[in-house]
């Protein structure tokens, strides 16, 4: 139900809004151009992983306007790319959640003063949207469908206080996609197709498209998701290529947009440019003790691992998968981790060619006890039978 997540969060990151007071009236800013380049870099600064350096952008705006939800708002969001980092690490999710509800009260203070005021109605849809988002990631689906529906609202009454803001033309195409594209690849949508809106999947990556281009606030967003989108379910790998290389080229230190460009480069099979990518991204967040270093190496050594098998170089794959291995054993929560289940798996092959049985076996059952990729584990338990 993947797909499911990313209808859901669908409704959030198009627009960060500034206000004042003046004569007992909140003050909204977003048509400011001098907040507009400032609130651009502080994103692009926090998307790089960097948020002393947005924060420091800010600054002026936090102590003009201290009070306002939107920095409630700004605190959770780095909460989220600390969890987005490593979504098998469960221990920060209390507190996502707290912060966003926190910014979410805020909101509705506001709200309650001014009750069409942007700024109240982007912080609740923002807020909204990412704690369904990871309630989705946590398969809790009924408590994700109810809080999508709060933000759902929200930006029902966004767009129409704000119909002319570019960034809306991200949050519109994915629901034109995701709305065609659900019923037609899960049979049990259709029979509540009639509560989603109407559905056009080339219309969906056209708005998509023209947010990249287009919107002020969320282009990285429109790029990450129609990157996705052609990865995950259209099988345009070019296309997401294409967006994927700017993400990773535009946020250099962030591991998570480097781990998709080099996933895609290994879904068009392009091991030789995949391999001398890796080898200096490894390089570079070595020198420069980036953050993230674990989750990167957990997939890129894989990653390499089967690149290296590609080119017959069986020795250096296995070196790779047991590095895997190691960072993933150094980040826990071993037996629910995708690249650490997959790792065990090739190296207990590489073993078996060997004619290592021992480690084979002992690899093998690596996989064979994980809770991810139930065809995974019915593979390594057929080897182990087998041996």
């Amino acid at each position: 139900m993947r797909p499911l997540r990313y209808f859901l969060i669908s409704l959030f990151l198009y627009a960060f809004l500034l206000p004042g007071t003046v004569n007992g009236q909140t003050v909204v800013l977003i048509d400011k151009e001098e907040f507009q380049n400032d609130a651009v870099v502080a994103i692009d600064s926090l998307y790089n992983r960097n948020n002393e350096a947005a924060l420091e952008i800010l600054s002026p705006w936090i102590e003009a306007y201290p009070e306002h939800p939107i920095w409630k708002m700004w605190s959770a969001m780095d909460f989220w790319w600390n969890i987005l980092e490593d979504l098998y690490d469960e221990s920060n999710d209390d507190q996502l959640f707290e912060a966003m509800m926190e910014a979410d009260f805020e909101a509705g203070r506001l709200l309650r003063n001014e009750s069409d005021h942007p700024d109240g109605l982007i912080i609740r849809a923002l807020a909204n949207g990412y704690i369904a988002r990871h309630h989705a990631n946590r398969d809790r689906w009924i408590t994700s469908v109810r809080t999508a529906r709060t933000a759902y609202n929200a930006y029902n009454r966004l767009i129409e206080v704000r119909p002319d803001l570019p960034d809306n033309e991200f949050v519109e195409g994915m629901k034109k996609y995701y709305a065609a594209y659900l019923p037609e690849e899960y049979p049990v949508v259709r029979t509540v197709s009639w509560f989603l809106p109407d559905g056009d999947r080339e219309g969906g990556i056209e708005s998509i498209e023209y947010a990249v281009d287009n919107a002020i606030f969320s282009r990285a967003e429109a790029s990450y998701f129609v990157g996705i989108i052609y990865l995950n379910y259209e099988n345009d790998y070019n296309g997401a290529a294409r967006h994927f290389e700017d993400l990773a080229h535009k946020y250099p230190n962030n591991s998570y947009f480097q781990r998709l460009y080099v996933r895609t480069l290994m879904q068009m099979r392009r091991s030789s440019l995949a391999l001398e990518y890796s080898e200096n991204l490894l390089q570079r967040w070595e020198e420069q003790n980036l953050p993230g270093d674990k989750q990167l190496k957990e997939e890129i050594y894989y990653l390499m691992g089967r690149a290296e098998l590609q080119f017959g170089n069986n020795g250096r794959a296995l070196e790779y998968f047991k590095n895997s291995m190691n960072a993933a054993e150094s980040l826990g929560y071993k037996e629910n981790r995708i690249y650490y289940s997959l790792s065990g798996f090739y190296a207990g092959r590489e073993f078996e060619r060997q004619n290592k049985r021992d480690e084979a076996i002992d690899h093998y059952r690596i996989a064979a006890n994980q809770n991810v990729n139930s065809d995974l584990r019915q593979r390594a338990r057929q080897r182990i039978r087998n041996l």
